[in-house]
């Protein structure tokens, strides 16, 4: 475009050049053109006829456009040429085209064919020269329609390496040196195994001295992909910036030269698309500044030009950033070593497969690395133990997970415990955790120690990167998963970041254990232990399980029968009894012992290993006749200490009790506290048999009797009370009417029975069985003959008749002459007036006491002259009665419905019927239910129901209508209808 611009911009200058270069050149060119460039990097323009016509100064009738393009038409631009020879360069037209929309597209096409057509006028000298770098755009649509133009494929005339050659370098003037240098960098990639060394690079470096051939390889398929001349013009704009910039600094011009910071706006325009050149700059300037990765730079500089175009063989490998970042006097294995480093420190470098690519998200894994650097050693190891706990399960414990390696606490407690350590047990360590000071350990023979294999450690300062730096990594990924300020989906990706680290630190523990330390007693003779792989030790997959490595340390049966009975023996030496629980506990306590599986496990030695052993089983009922069929609580004891007795023996320990004071024993508890003693044995008959045995023959002597409640028995029961009445003060009829009258006077009324009872009960009086009905009948008779009465259901009798006076209500009443001045007093009240107990107390009987009164009232309610009910509810049944109902005069006035039987339509015929106007005065009404209608509303459909009873009491005041809408809704399967209802 340059070269044909010069021809119609200086002809004479192309015509003395062309003699003899260029056949017919210099008679082809115009005396005199105009040349006219548009160019839109210097200026942009709406229409592409206005740069024309303005170069032309020519002033166009815009009336003249086409009328429906709105465009110059073929005689616009014939006019506006005139006799003027014009030649018209339009630079990388397509990019123009690009931005076009509408109407104005439509115009500046229109105009572009207008154009294209007036070249071919033959009274017109215009000549159109369009460049174009890619194919298929919209101007190819019009240029394709063009049968006369000339189309010339600039991609294929010349070799970028030439171009660049040519235009930026003049010549090499020392080759020698040059050769040598480039020799020197082929040697050093051929003594690396990192580099695949291509074939024929030796020369090709020659050929492009000092640029790198693979770098211009690299960029020219990234620069405008699509075409090798829009390659050739960015590379030559960058390479000829570059080449200033770094010539005196560089011996040789490669990827890390052309710097991601420094040459950041041209490597940005190479795919304007994409944002990773400032991507890969924010790294550099923001995550790069105060690191200290020398080659860091030139690598991720590197990454950037294999990573511009996305999808095309994108990413470097490592042979290219070695290639892309080495210059000679580097070390190649500094480059990898830093390569590795960039992972965790910049965000947006990515590795896939065996690619190493820049792109604008967020890698997860740098983001993760970066932040495992500022995670303490201590978090970092403390996060190591806890997953050896869990790799290990319950009952596992890891000790020696910190900075300092110091040992961590080991629950005291009885269960097995699997004690886990960073590194190798030693005689001192394992003394620690036994002796837990200065709390100190009672369960000494508890625990189970595990170690690494083969003699590794796990700290801060040994194999860190394997654990360490993998813990680091665990919870850098968890401060990252809580970063809000990052996507949602990057906190995802970071969380199955998480997960799968999490994993590969449980994988990498698992494979560093295991050893078991094995020994008879390691508190005492270390030396003599041995370190046993718990691949050969723990019987049951997985190996690396506490509830596993406890089950191949339980002892065996025959080991701990072995040692059972030495226990046993040395705890009955100093004390009286032992229980099995306690023999566990001594297994527990003394390291010495095989460890036992459980506390069953003891029982069954204690049954199997000491059946010949001079030993008795008491299970708190009671001795048994063999060691079978023991629990845990189970207390043995020398059969020496154990005095064996029989109803003689059980006969005087009674007589004993009595002889010290004791005034009753219940036969009950005296027999349990036998049974449950454990120096004695009733070895011949059942314990039961024998006291009943020893009781009978006291009660047989006059000063004991067996008590029961309120009755004295004249036979044995388990449940009687033996009392001495030796001592007691006998009562008759007298007292008990001083007992009667003194409850009355405390309760309101007095049940005999109760009475009855409280007499029994008391051991400082007796009242012979013999003697106990007629001082009952007559207390009661005489009470009766003084202003007292018998409490039966809503009724007061005067009289006991056939009842017994043993149980019986006695309840107080008030003389005939104060109850007639009562019923006076009541007969002169109003309707509707209401009065309490306290009310007539006060008014009528003041002498009297307030039950006496309470008595009367109930007695006399319902009758007819005085007439009262209940306040409350209006009934005339005393039982009905409560305190605080107090009681009301009704009005005399009044009708009442009631119904007894099993048909609701009967009932609501015989309302029908009789029912008048009024209000309810007192309302009750009760009937059953089967099947659906059992269930009250809110619980039908819940369950199923059977059967219900319900019974209610209406509210007082209600109308007759309420009433008959209750009437109404009973259900029609209701039978035993009882209803009383009364109207004023």
């Amino acid at each position: 475009m340059v070269a044909l611009y010069h021809c119609f911009k200086s002809p004479d200058v192309v015509n003395d050049w062309s003699d003899g270069r260029v056949e017919g050149l210099g008679d082809a060119l115009p005396d005199d053109a105009l040349p006219i460039v548009l160019s839109f990097q210097k200026k942009q323009y709406e229409y592409l006829w206005e740069p024309l016509f303005e170069k032309l100064d020519y002033e166009p009738d815009e009336d003249d456009y086409d009328d429906e393009g709105g465009y110059p038409t073929i005689d616009v631009i014939q006019d506006a040429v005139g006799d003027q020879t014009v030649a018209f360069f339009m630079d990388e037209l397509e990019d123009f085209f690009q931005s076009l929309k509408g109407e104005r597209k439509g115009a500046n096409k229109g105009f572009l064919q207008a154009l294209f057509e007036t070249t071919t006028q033959p009274n017109t000298e215009l000549f159109a020269f369009v460049s174009v770098l890619r194919e298929g755009s919209d101007v190819h649509d019009i240029l394709s329609r063009e049968p006369e133009r000339v189309q010339v494929n600039m991609s294929n005339q010349v070799e970028i390496e030439d171009v660049l050659r040519h235009r930026l370098i003049d010549s090499i003037d020392d080759r020698s040196a040059m050769r040598s240098l480039v020799d020197q960098y082929i040697e050093a990639y051929a003594d690396t195994d990192y580099v695949d060394l291509p074939d024929g690079l030796r020369e090709d470096m020659y050929d492009t001295y000092p640029f790198h051939p693979i770098l211009i390889d690299s960029l020219k398929t990234r620069y405008f992909a699509e075409t090798q001349s829009g390659a050739t013009r960015g590379m030559l704009y960058l390479f000829a910036k570059v080449l200033v910039d770094r010539y005196q600094e560089t011996d040789l011009i490669t990827h890390g030269v052309v710097d991601a910071v420094d040459y950041n706006d041209e490597l940005g325009r190479i795919n304007v698309e994409h944002s990773r050149a400032d991507r890969c700059y924010d790294d550099i300037d923001e995550r790069l500044a105060d690191a200290d990765i020398t080659y860091g730079r030139p690598i991720l500089s590197t990454v950037l030009i294999y990573s511009l175009t996305p999808g095309l063989a994108e990413g470097a490998t490592t042979s290219d950033i070695v290639i892309g970042t080495y210059h000679a006097g580097d070390r190649i294995n500094d480059i990898i070593v830093d390569l590795e480093r960039l992972q965790g420190e910049v965000y947006h470098l990515w590795r896939s497969d065996d690619r190493y690519v820049i792109r604008e998200d967020e890698n997860p894994r740098s983001l993760v690395r970066n932040a495992a650097r500022d995670v303490d050693d201590e978090d970092a190891m403390e996060l190591i133990g806890d997953t050896v706990e869990k790799t290990f399960g319950a009952g596992a414990h890891a000790v020696g997970f910190n900075v300092d390696d110091e040992l961590e606490s080991v629950p005291d407690s009885q269960n097995i415990k699997t004690v886990v350590k960073n590194g190798p047990w030693d005689e001192d360590s394992v003394a620690e955790v036994i002796m837990n000071q200065p709390a100190g350990r009672q369960w000494r023979n508890t625990l189970v120690f595990v170690q690494p294999k083969n003699g590794k450690s796990i700290s801060t300062t040994s194999q860190q990167e394997k654990f360490l730096g993998k813990a680091k990594e665990v919870i850098g990924a968890e401060i990252r998963a809580a970063d809000e300020s990052l996507a949602e989906e990057i906190r995802e990706e970071i969380e199955k970041l998480g997960d799968d680290y999490e994993e590969d630190l449980a994988e990498r523990l698992e494979s560093a254990y295991g050893e078991i330390i094995d020994g008879d007693d390691l508190l005492n003779e270390f030396d003599y232990a041995a370190e046993m792989s718990l691949d050969n030790f723990v019987a049951t997959e997985p190996v690396l399980d506490a509830g596993n490595i406890a089950a191949a340390v339980e002892a065996d049966p025959f080991d701990l029968q072995r040692h059972v009975w030495d226990i046993v023996r040395d705890r009955l030496d100093s004390r009286s009894e032992t229980t099995i629980d306690e023999v566990y506990e001594q297994f527990l306590m003394d390291p010495t012992y095989p460890i036992p599986g459980s506390v069953d496990k003891v029982k069954d030695a204690v049954e199997d290993g000491l059946d010949d052993k001079p030993v008795l089983a008491h299970d708190g009922s009671g001795f048994k006749d063999e060691l079978r069929g023991l629990s845990p609580d189970t207390v043995l004891v020398l059969e020496s200490e154990v005095e064996k007795w029989s109803t003689e023996e059980v006969e005087s320990e009674l007589r004993g009790r009595f002889g010290a004071g004791t005034k009753e024993v219940d036969l009950g508890t005296f027999e349990l506290d036998l049974r449950q003693r454990t120096d004695i044995w009733i070895h011949d008959q059942d314990p039961e048999d024998a006291v009943k045995m020893a009781a009978g023959r006291l009660a047989n002597a006059d000063h004991y009797v067996l008590i029961s409640g309120s009755e004295i028995l004249d036979k044995v029961r388990s449940d009687a009370t033996l009392r001495d009445v030796s001592d007691a003060e006998t009562i008759g009829a007298n007292d008990v009417r001083t007992r009667i009258e003194e409850t009355i006077a405390s309760a309101g009324e007095a049940d005999t029975s109760q009475v009855l009872t409280a007499i029994r009960n008391d051991t400082e009086v007796y009242l012979p069985q013999d003697d106990t009905d007629s001082a009952f009948r007559s207390a009661v008779s005489t009470l009766l003959s003084d202003d007292y009465r018998i409490k039966t259901g809503g009724d007061y009798v005067s009289t006991l008749g056939d009842r017994k006076a043993t149980s019986v209500v006695v309840a107080p009443m008030v003389p005939d002459d104060i109850g007639d001045q009562i019923l006076e007093y009541i007969g002169d009240l109003d309707e509707e007036a209401t009065f309490q107990v306290q009310d007539i107390q006060r008014e009528c009987a003041s002498g009297q006491a307030e039950a006496a009164v309470k008595h009367f009232l109930l007695a006399n309610l319902g009758q007819e002259d005085p007439h009262y009910v209940v306040g409350a509810t209006g009934s005339e049944d005393p039982a009905d009665w409560f305190p605080g109902a107090g009681f009301r005069i009704p009005p005399e006035e009044g009708w009442t419905f009631e119904y007894q039987g099993d048909s609701p339509s009967e009932m609501r015929q015989e309302w029908d019927e009789s029912h008048e106007s009024g209000s309810v005065s007192y309302g009750s009404l009760s009937f059953n239910t089967n099947g659906e209608d059992a269930a009250p509303g809110a619980l039908q459909g819940v369950a199923t129901f059977q059967q219900a009873h319900t019974d209610l009491q209406l509210g007082l005041g209600q109308s007759h209508e309420v009433v008959a809408d209750i009437l109404e809704n009973i259900p029609e399967s209701a039978t035993g209808i009882d209803i009383t209802i009364q109207f004023e």
